[in-house]
């Protein structure tokens, strides 16, 4: 068997980790980016809260 890896095989890797602030857009503050390559799939649990202005 070979060592040599293709493309083909899924690499999980655990991203958890990666929970810190990484700028700020406008007023919207993103708190962590995940880099990421053409033809890669993830999946995302999100929670989040917005907070919107009264109607004038």
């Amino acid at each position: 068997m070979s060592n040599i890896q293709t493309g083909a095989e899924r690499m999980p890797h655990d991203l958890s980790h990666l929970g810190f602030l990484a700028g700020q857009i406008g007023r919207l503050i993103t708190i962590s980016t995940t880099p990421v390559i053409a033809g890669d799939s993830f999946e995302m649990d999100a929670v989040g809260a917005l907070r919107l202005s009264p109607l004038r």
